[in-house]
């Protein structure tokens, strides 16, 4: 199972319940909320013409939205090169180029250091430095990861009952985007 997986099985067990928190503006995104983002993200990663097998990367402290955009990447069918922050720019422009990194988001405080990296790993195809912007209605997603069929409540949120669920669950078909942003 790969992390979208295992967010996915979150969302269904809490949906509407607290994912996320940002620690310095204390906004908290539920699993809805980021579910929507990811979609979102994953969509405007495939009208930009990036395909699943692809490697993208983010260039951020920790931050909410930056792993929104970690797990848009992974919804897409993107692999993530992780990156520190704190490595030395010619550092991480080694390790996108290495990797071939196509796509990088990044917060705005980085966006000197992502020029030299541009520079430095030409292989970077687009930058991103904006959040993700707000999610498309509700209404107009629909979860195609389990077929037309809804998912069935859960009946214990006890550890040992997700593990072992976890374990002896077959894989879900990874989800598709339902609708292009």
């Amino acid at each position: 199972m790969s992390g979208i997986d295992y967010f996915d099985r979150g969302w269904r067990l809490v949906g509407d319940g607290p994912f996320l928190t940002n620690g310095e503006t204390g906004e908290t995104l539920s699993y809805d909320e980021v579910r929507d983002l990811t979609f979102h993200a994953a969509n405007g990663l495939h009208t930009e013409g990036f395909k699943p097998g692809d490697k993208g990367a983010v260039l951020s402290l920790n931050d909410s939205h930056a792993f929104v955009c970690s797990l848009g990447l992974l919804r897409a069918g993107l692999a993530w090169i992780p990156i520190n922050p704190r490595n030395s720019v010619a550092d991480n422009a080694q390790i996108l180029d290495r990797f071939d990194c196509s796509v990088l988001f990044y917060l705005s405080p980085f966006a000197e250091a992502v020029d030299e990296i541009r520079a430095q790993a030409p292989g970077i195809k687009n930058t991103s430095a904006s959040t993700p912007p707000p999610p498309p209605p509700r209404a107009g997603i629909r979860d195609f990861s389990n077929g037309q069929t809804p998912i069935p409540p859960t009946r214990s949120r006890f550890p040992t009952t997700l593990t072992a669920s976890s374990r002896c669950s077959p894989p879900a078909a990874p989800p598709i985007c339902p609708r292009a942003c």
